[in-house]
């Protein structure tokens, strides 16, 4: 499959081990469509890059916010949609390529659903 825009990042921090360590080599789509359980690169309030989890999405003044969230860390943040770079694909680690399969996690996705449907019916 061939990818235009194709990112290779290496990753720094322990935020999301044990899925991704310090070292590794991460290749990153924008991706027009993203799902809960996905590994997403974005620009944080200081400008600086991360990669955390998708798990939840809320809506205010007419902006989405996707929901993220370290595998390893208990620290949440609601980034705009507008600093998603994009979805991490695959993984090169001590030269060996992983594929990443997506993640299907029904809770998160009733959770969020559910507090969209709640903002859309209090407006």
């Amino acid at each position: 499959m061939c990818y235009y825009n194709l990112m290779k990042v290496p990753v720094k921090g322990k935020s999301m081990e044990p899925f991704l360590k310090e070292g590794d080599i991460v290749e990153v789509v924008p991706k027009k469509f993203y799902f809960f359980g996905d590994v997403l690169l974005f620009f944080n309030f200081f400008g600086k890059v991360w990669c955390h989890r998708f798990i939840g999405i809320s809506f205010k003044d007419g902006n989405v916010y996707f929901h993220l969230k370290g595998d390893n860390s208990d620290k949440k943040e609601a980034v705009p949609k507008s600093n998603i770079i994009g979805k991490v694909i695959s993984i090169t680690r001590n030269g060996s390529l992983l594929k990443i399969k997506r993640t299907k996690n029904f809770y998160l996705w009733i959770k969020s659903l559910w507090r969209i449907l709640k903002v859309k019916l209090e407006s």
